[in-house]
């Protein structure tokens, strides 16, 4: 999936959705809810994704992990 251009690393930023959800895919930074890009406004954090956007291929929204263990396996660097 290709990322934002306004955003070329692709990473999200800490207060974003992106960084607590269990559907952001760290390695390939994106969200299978998006066909292309995750939008730059909620990748970087200046809008939530609480509801679904016309843009989405998948009805998924933002979904926190539950506990903390499973969150820092998520977003430990990928080559430990």
């Amino acid at each position: 999936m290709k990322l934002s251009s306004s955003f070329k690393e692709g990473r999200a930023l800490p207060n974003s959705d992106c960084a607590h959800c269990q559907h952001y895919d760290k390695a390939k930074m994106s969200c299978a809810a998006f066909q292309g890009a995750i939008p730059a406004a909620i990748l970087m954090g200046h809008k939530r994704h609480r509801a679904v956007l016309p843009a989405q291929v998948k009805s998924w929204t933002f979904t926190p992990f539950l506990n903390t263990e499973k969150w820092i396996d998520h977003f430990s660097p990928i080559n430990q």
